[in-house]
């Protein structure tokens, strides 16, 4: 008895570490099944949000594979995904192609589908690419990896409290909370140069700890370039990756941007990353409505709190995109009709409508003006020369266009009036300063269509004053414009504004963008879409 006894405990255990070998592999099939479908969530959720899953990195040594690579995923998975209906606005990117089956299933959180795709037979052999890819840092989209050589390479650091046993017997979490502790450590020592390290080294342990990303981010581009002088224009450096030339200050900043952008790769459904990116940093810091509006957009896509669409509608009004901007406050205030703030920004991206309204129909009386005196000159040239036949041609052109100036001068009456009535009820229970500001800038714009260019200067020096936010950049370079067009001297300050434009405009790479317009105008080349382009 005592020998099968003997015998039993080494079977027993053998038996275990059988079961052990078993249920090891399989957890890990698991996890890299796990890690695949993480990878599809963040992928469709990128090619997007950006159009692009990579990006410039300096400091990377294998070649990005991502969008190669996930055009081949994509087109596999065209065959294996149901056809979800298209979007017109969400489902498309910038040149109006319908994103891949992929892109729309994470687009409508069908993560089942994603899932079940992840597991299909027909993905094996590109799950295999997506470990050697991951394996070889040839795939951004996933992220920063962790890399122990980087964290122990210093002897002699100061980190306490994490040690190997913390990375590799499962307690990460714990080894992050312990780096995030020293983190703070640093910034209340002012040690700002051994805490960025430290917060990457954070996140990179603990991908889930989001709060860590927030803080972080907070600390890079808001903390850490309090105190940066801005940087002059020629001694600014361009980044490809950004299109634009940035000063110390910027790429601080722009650490920040990218801090939360991996954040986003690793958190893809919390609110939170995208939120701080679009409105914390874009929006307060970079004054980049456009971005601030695409990533506050994909915050609402997920479970967030109430004031995110408040804060997106408030992009959307800066960045000029007043029917969205009204559309999406309209239909905040169905679920929420006791906010306060709803009524007064719908009525005051009305205001601004009506005004964009009377600014595109007086640049394109500028414009038709513009072009009818051509059109008379080339008349004259061809009756000089004896082309009775072009003449006619420049002469109906010119009446034309003269035409168009009459209908237009109506249609900017109309909504100039609107836009008073609209800041006027805004204003009327109350000193508003906004809406007092705006209507000062209302009848400057009159008076400079008069040619009293003294009067309109001096209406918008003082709406400048009224106003707060950023309308006294906007007030002070109209009365710039105003004043040279009406061939007033400019003051000392309004000349070095001048020349640092010029100055800037040297460094000048990407285009700028294209203004929303809603009065089409054949005689602007960057007119709408569907107007008729500029008569010959």
């Amino acid at each position: 008895m005592k020998r099968f006894r003997s015998i039993a405990w080494p079977l027993a255990f053998a038996g275990l570490m059988a079961l052990g070998g078993v249920q090891g592999a399989r957890i890990d099939v698991i996890q890299e099944n796990e890690a695949f479908y993480r990878w599809l969530i963040n992928a469709g959720n990128l090619i997007r949000l950006e159009g692009s899953l990579e990006f410039e990195d300096t400091a990377r040594t294998a070649p990005s594979q991502d969008d190669e690579f996930f055009a081949e995923v994509a087109d596999t998975a065209e065959g294996l995904l149901p056809d979800y209906p298209v979007d017109a606005k969400e489902d498309t990117d910038d040149a109006g192609r319908i994103l891949p089956r992929i892109a729309r299933a994470v687009r409508n959180k069908f993560d089942d589908d994603v899932w079940v795709l992840a597991l299909n037979p027909a993905m094996e052999g590109l799950k295999a690419k997506f470990r050697d890819y991951r394996d070889a840092n040839q795939l951004q989209s996933v992220g920063t990896q962790l890399s122990t050589a980087t964290v122990y390479a210093d002897e002699n650091r100061e980190v306490t409290g994490v040690g190997v046993t913390s990375m590799f017997l499962g307690f990460r979490k714990l080894a992050a909370g312990f780096l995030w502790f020293q983190v703070d450590k640093f910034w209340h020592g002012g040690q700002l140069h051994r805490m960025v390290p430290l917060m990457k080294t954070t996140v990179a342990f603990d991908p889930s700890f989001v709060d860590a990303y927030l803080l972080g981010a907070w600390h890079l581009a808001y903390n850490i370039p309090a105190k940066v002088a801005e940087t002059p224009e020629p001694l600014k450096t361009y980044f490809p990756k950004y299109g634009k030339r940035l000063g110390l200050k910027e790429e601080w900043q722009y650490q920040g941007v990218e801090f939360l952008k991996d954040g986003i790769r690793k958190n893809p459904r919390d609110y939170r990353v995208y939120f701080d990116l679009g409105y914390g940093i874009f929006e307060n810091k970079l004054n980049d409505h456009e971005n601030a509006v695409r990533y506050l957009s994909a915050a609402r896509e997920h479970r967030h709190d109430r004031f995110v669409p408040r804060m997106l509608f408030f992009s959307m009004m800066k960045n000029g995109q007043h029917e969205d901007a009204i559309a999406g406050w309209k239909e905040y205030l169905q679920a929420f009709p006791d906010n306060l703030a709803g009524p007064r920004f719908i009525r005051i991206n009305e205001a601004y409508l009506a005004e964009a309204r009377t600014d595109d129909g007086l640049e394109c009386i500028a414009a038709a003006r513009a072009a009818a005196e051509r059109y008379r000159g080339s008349a004259a040239e061809a009756r000089a020369k004896g082309d009775a036949e072009a003449a006619a041609r420049f002469d109906a052109s010119a009446a034309a266009a003269e035409s168009d100036i009459a209908v237009l001068d109506a249609e900017v009456e109309l909504s100039r009036a609107d836009a008073t009535l609209r800041w006027m009820e805004i204003g009327k229970n109350s000193e508003d300063p906004l809406a007092k500001s705006r209507l000062l800038r209302i009848q400057a714009l009159e008076y400079r269509a008069e040619k009293r260019y003294y009067e309109a200067a001096g209406l918008l020096d003082e709406a400048r004053y009224e106003s707060p936010g950023d309308f006294f950049v906007e007030a002070s370079n109209l009365i710039i414009e105003i004043k040279q067009e009406g061939n007033i001297p400019l003051s000392t300050s309004e000349k070095m504004a001048v020349e640092r434009e010029k100055e800037a405009e040297q460094y000048r790479i990407a285009p700028p963008k294209k203004k929303i317009r809603r009065v089409p105008c054949a005689y602007i080349q960057d007119s709408a879409p569907d107007s008729p382009p500029p008569p010959a």
